[in-house]
Formats: structure tokens, sequence, C-alpha cells
């Protein structure tokens, strides 16, 4: 063995690693080699070597140069299948140089519908390159329109799909075919009526007379496929507000929400305490927490700027909100038209003034209130009511109340709640009318409005991206002067240096120590702050969006996908708390009815249509048991009782699932000694 091989720890092993070949000894006589550039074979023997003589992974990284992990991975790969994990061949990248036929290919699929990961696996490619051509905008949208009308891929997309991606779009690709597709020529069936535009809703005409039973959800992933092109068609149409017609359920109001994006202002996202780039959206929902509208804002300009100049002009303009509604500043105020419910973020003094002259009242948490804790004996037991999305309960708590005057002169009504550590809890309102107990109702309700957006963020995926497309921002839009946060940042810096140096120096003074040299740098630091602050006052705080730079150009969400999206979810969420409320009954004391609901979303059941009855049967095959099955009954008899008609035909709706009786009480036997069973 020649000197320049490593030996392998403690073993009677040793690797000699040349320019060329690696050369494998074992108690000084060689047994293996391969070379240099043969990872696959230095793996197969970094994993046997591992397995079969138990050296510890650090001494094989030593000797072999490489990671832990790598050493960890070969191991794995050897106990799993031995030597032959290692004399696999690798898979290939496939096409990884962007060319002109490949674009155009792409850009049909893109035009079609399909998604980007879907686009990647028809060609071949990674998503990674998809994603990054469409960034960069070579393929999608804007290539379709830069290519000549005359030629073949100036044709509409979404014929070239089968031509230009040689039909790998379809079953071949393991894509279902509409049911719409494959069903045979003839009349159309009772259901087709109104469905010609909607492919996923053409997957019923083969529901015909004679067609025999089909299950629903049948359609695989077309359906899927064409969601991205349908909801942008939706989206551009004109939106009906749906606000006003669950405008006499309003009761409180408040929260707001910011989504996560890329290139788009900075918002500061209290459920991470972070910083980061997003759009917000203030919800306004009911007491129990039901959505009512959403306005999305590209730029976040806080709360209490857009309760007064967002939130109440939406609420006029659905007639919540009278103009002729009562001055509660008044000597003798009536009652007000409409009562808002916000967190400490909605805090203003002037801002509840204000309101108040518009008849709206106010209700929220006192911030940063330093008074005295009041008397414990000024504290009684009361019933509160606690709102929730389907049901309300009452609650037993010790409250308070005291007329208190804020820091502008306007005179609220302060309530404390105190808890059973002592501690007292204040929260202020504005309404001179509403008794003690119902405004401490609606203040501590607000749980179900964290609830509301926590179960929205699991379920119906509130926070996600609607789409990865971005467009400028306006340019006549206010924003922040980039120039302007610079200086503040600078200023800010300065001054912490700066005192930082002051403490130095006065550590210096009492230890009778030299200070000329920080003397020097206080002096020096004093008067670049003085100009620092002065040079700021020069800047305006806000700036024109299109008079910044190329680089600080912000991009933004296209309202419209958001705001459709929202809608749905909204109709969603209502129906599926509309439905909880059978359901709750079946169920006993402690009720789980959206577990429930979302079983009876995904599970299978047969469309039957009656024609000569006038009946279109949805039978449910049934949930996971027979108890809940009978839990649902319920909900299925409410339903039918509203002779639901299916949209386009005159076939009334029924729905029907196998319930299992209620289990009887078995009768009690006694059993004596001897006695067979």
């Amino acid at each position: 063995m020649p000197p320049e091989a490593v030996p392998i720890g403690n073993s009677c092993f040793a690797v000699l690693i040349s320019d060329d070949t690696f050369t494998y000894f074992s108690n000084l006589v060689p047994f293996a080699s391969h070379p240099a550039d043969d990872r696959a074979a230095m793996l197969m023997r970094i994993g046997r070597l591992a397995v079969i003589s138990a050296l510890s992974p650090q001494d094989l990284a030593d000797a072999f140069c490489v990671s832990r992990s790598t050493v960890q991975r070969a191991r794995r790969r050897y106990l799993a299948e031995g030597e032959a994990a290692f004399l696999k061949p690798r898979r290939g990248r496939g096409p990884s140089v962007f060319t002109p036929a490949l674009a155009k290919r792409a850009t049909a699929l893109l035009e079609a519908g399909l998604s980007g990961a879907a686009v990647a696996r028809v060609l071949g490619v990674s998503k990674a390159s998809v994603h990054k051509w469409r960034r960069r905008g070579l393929i999608g949208k804007a290539v379709c329109a830069q290519e000549p009308a005359g030629s073949a891929v100036g044709a509409p997309c979404e014929a070239r799909v089968a031509e230009e991606a040689g039909g790998a779009a379809g079953p071949e690709a393991g894509e279902a075919q509409p049911l719409a597709d494959t069903a045979q020529s003839g009349e159309p069936g009772p259901l087709d009526a109104g469905t010609q535009t909607d492919r996923s809703a053409r997957d019923l005409r083969c529901l015909g007379p004679g067609a025999g039973q089909q299950r629903a959800g049948g359609t695989g992933r077309t359906a899927v496929r064409q969601r991205r092109p349908r909801r942008a068609g939706l989206a551009a149409r004109p939106c009906q507000a749906l606000a006003g017609r669950r405008a006499g359920a309003l009761g409180d109001a408040g929260r707001r929400r910011a989504r996560q994006g890329l290139r788009r202002p900075k918002h500061f996202v209290s459920r991470q305490k972070l910083c980061l780039p997003a759009s917000t959206g203030y919800w306004i929902n009911a007491l129990g927490g039901k959505p009512l509208l959403c306005l999305h804002k590209t730029l976040d300009p806080k709360m209490v700027a857009a309760i007064e100049a967002d939130v109440v002009p939406a609420l006029q303009d659905l007639g919540i909100v009278d103009a002729q509604a009562p001055d509660l500043t008044a000597e003798a105020p009536g009652h007000p038209a409409l009562t808002l419910v916000f967190d400490r973020e909605g805090w203003s003094p002037d801002l509840f003034r204000r309101l108040a002259r518009r008849g709206i009242a106010c209700r929220t948490w006192h911030k940063n209130f330093g008074g005295e804790d009041w008397p414990v004996e000024d504290f009684g037991a009361t019933t509160v009511p606690i709102h929730g999305p389907a049901t309300n309960r009452t609650a037993s708590v010790r409250l308070a109340e005291k007329p208190v005057t804020l820091p502008n002169g306007f005179r609220v009504r302060q309530i404390r709640r105190l808890l059973d550590n002592g501690r007292q809890i204040p929260f202020i309102v504005t309404d001179p009318h509403k008794p003690m107990s119902e405004a401490a109702g609606a203040m501590f309700s607000r749980w179900s409005q964290e609830n509301f957006f926590k179960y929205m963020r699991d379920e119906f995926n509130l926070d996600a991206l609607p789409t990865h497309e971005l467009e400028p921002l306006d340019p006549d839009t206010m924003v922040v002067n980039p120039l302007r946060r610079a200086y503040d940042k600078a200023i800010r810096s300065a001054e912490r240096r700066l005192a930082s140096l002051r403490n130095r120096s006065a550590g210096a003074a009492r230890k009778k120590r030299p200070k000329a040299q920080l003397r020097r740098e206080v002096s020096d630091l004093e008067g670049a702050l003085e100009i620092a602050r002065a040079s700021r006052r020069n800047v305006p705080k806000h700036c024109r969006a299109g008079d910044l730079d190329e680089d600080q150009q912000l991009d933004a969400l296209p309202s419209r996908d958001r705001r459709l999206l929202d809608i749905i979810r909204m109709i969603a969420y209502r129906a599926e708390t509309r439905m909880m409320l059978p359901v709750m009954q079946g169920q006993g004391k402690k009720p789980h009815p959206r577990k429930l609901l979302q079983a009876l979303m995904t599970a299978d059941a047969d469309i039957l249509p009656d024609p000569a009855n006038g009946v279109l049967r949805v039978h449910i095959l049934g949930l996971a048991n027979d108890a809940c099955n009978r839990q649902i009954d319920a909900l299925l008899n409410e339903l039918n009782a509203t002779e639901t008609l299916f949209p386009g035909t005159d076939l009334r709706m029924v729905y029907e699932i196998d319930a299992a009786p209620e289990p009887t009480q078995p009768v009690s036997h006694q059993i004596t000694r001897g006695q067979e069973v």
C-alpha cells in the first residue's frame, strides 16, 4: 500500500484517491478500484463500508471528502436495495434548452388552461423551467399576442393543443375525458339545458332516459383544468353585490387580513410578527362571524383611516348607514344606526367622535389604559350573550361600568371585566343606550371573528395567492417616498450609535480615563445627524408611484380574481354555516357539524333523473357509519322541503341517504351460574 493512501478510521481499510482512479485497500492489499469520475461506484463502496464494517459516518466523510449526509444517504440506499441501487441508470433531466418550438407548445398548453406543472409534464421539462419562462415573458399570453395572425401558431390556442402537444394532454397523459365528449350522439338529456357553456356541467348530459346510474364526481381532472380560464371569465364580468342581501343580518363588524405575495408594498402581518410584501383585505363580518363584505387595498391605509374612508362608505352604499342617522353626541342622543366592533388597532378618540356624530357607535378595547383599578365591590355577576356563527350561548362574568372622558374630551362608557386572577380588562362603548350585558357580549364575541379567519385559512385557503400574475400599480397612487425611508433608517442608526458613544464617554469620565477621541466622535456624529435631519425636512413623506425609479416600481395583484374568489368563499362559508343547525341537533352535547359536512361534500352519490315524475334523485351512498347517516338525515329533510329545481330544468331535487334506525335499548337478562348463553 502506498504511503499516500488514507486510512479509514481505525479499521483495516484505506483508500487512495488520485486524479483518475480510486483504489481500495484491505490489510495493505488492494481489492477494488474504479475511475475517479464514477460517483455511483464511490457511493456504493461508501454504503457497503458503512453497513458491513460499521464505520462511523464521520470517518467515511473525512476519508472520501464528502458530507455526512452523503454517507447517510448511501448507507440507507445500500440497506434498502443493496449494490443494485447504485447500478441503476440515472434519470435524465429532459430538454433543458429553450427553443421557439418549445415556447409555442408551452404557450398553447397554457392558453388551454393547463397549469405550469401539467405543462412541464407534457413537455418533459422541470416545473422550475416553465415558471422561469413565464416570469420572463417567453411563454404565455405575451407570446400569443406577438405571433403573426396568419401563422399556424396564431390560431386559437384551445384548438392547437391536440396538434401541438401531439395528444399528450389527453388520456395518454392520465387526463380523464369529460363524459359529455364520450356520450353517444342523439337528443340531449333532460339536464342539458343551460349547461352548454360549462364543460364540467355538460358531464351530466349522459344522465338522460335509459342512461343508467352515473357516479357523481367522475369527471377526473378535466374540470380542474378549466378552473383558471373559467375563473378569469367570471372575474371579468361585473359582480353583483351580494352584501345587500345580507344587510338585514348585520350585527357588529371589524377585522382586516393581510395576504402575502412578491414585489408588492410591505405591510406588518400581525400573525407572523413580520413586515412582508402583502396586500390588505378589510373583512366586515356580522356579529357571529358571518362574512358580509371584503375591501381589498393594495396599499394599507391603516385601520383608522380605512374605517372612515372605505368601510363606512361601503356600508352606506348598501343602505346600512343612513345619512339621517341621529347624532350620538347630542344632549338627547338617539339609537345608533350601526355599531362597529374592532380591536386596538382602530383606537382613535377623534374617530370615535366623528363616527358618533354620524350615528355610528364603536366598541373596542381601551388602548394603553393605565388607570387605577376599581373596587372589587363594584363588580357584579352578569349573564352575557356569546354570539357564534350558527348558535348563541351565554356566559356569567363579573362586570362594572363607569363614564370616562377620553383625552380629546369625548365622554364615553367604560366597561370592565374582572378576571379570576384579579385583573381588570377595560373596553369603551360610545352607544349610550345599549345594555351593559349586550355590549360586553358583543365585545367578547370577537373570538368568533378570529375563529372565522383560522377556519378560512385552514379549509378555504384564504391566504393563498389567487394568481401569479401581477399588474403595475396605478401611477397616481401615493406611496411612501423611498428616499424619505432611507433618511429615516440612517437617522435611526445614527441615533443608536450616538447613544452608545455617549454612554462610553460618560463611563470614561467616571473612570478618569482620556476621552478626547470619544468626544470628537460624538461631536462629528452629532453634526452629521443634524445635517441628515435638515435634509430629511426637504424630502416629502409620500410621492407618486409613477415617479419611482424603475428598480423601485411596485406591482399589485389583479383585484378581479381576488374579489371573485372571496365572493365564492363567503357564499360557501355562509351555506355551510346554515347547514350546521340541523346537523347539530342530532349530535348531542359536543357537536362537530363542520367535519360531518365536509364528509358529506366528498361522499359518493348516484344521480338518478326521473323525468316522468319530475324528480332528480341524489342518492348519497353513505358516510363513515350509521350514526353519521342519521345525523345528516335531518339536513336532507330540510333541503328536500325547499323543493329546489335543478337549474335550467323542471326537475325537483330530492336528497336521500340510507340512514339506519336508532339502536334499541338491549333487554337486560340475569345470568346464573351454570346457565348456557
